[in-house]
């Protein structure tokens, strides 16, 4: 039987990062940014990732994913927001290397 593939889900708000004037890793807000992490994760891990963005700046997302927005006002999290099976791994900013580097250490970690 083939193991769930882990769900990677990205919460970012679209207004932007006020203390990064350069680029500080993915841009996400960027539909083909979206797209090309969304290949690139299918080459290297086929179906064994699925990955999903949200912009908590739209209050349709806030309202479905209320436990969320809490933590980050609550605990002034960095967005954006890395989850992997529900469990925070990256708040703040993070490249296409680090979202890789974190998928292998949570397959290697059977959570999958």
């Amino acid at each position: 039987m083939a193991a769930r593939p882990l769900r990677v889900v990205i919460f970012d708000d679209s207004q932007g990062h006020p203390g990064c004037d350069a680029e500080c890793g993915l841009d996400l807000r960027s539909l083909r940014v979206q797209q090309e992490i969304l290949e690139r994760l299918r080459q290297r891990f086929g179906e064994g990732v699925s990955i999903e963005y949200h912009d908590l700046h739209d209050p349709q997302i806030r309202d479905q994913h209320p436990d969320i927005a809490e933590r980050v006002a609550a605990q002034s999290l960095e967005l954006p927001l890395l989850l992997i099976n529900g469990k925070p791994r990256i708040a703040g900013y993070f490249d296409a290397r680090m979202l890789v580097d974190m998928i292998e250490a949570e397959m290697e970690m059977g959570s999958g």
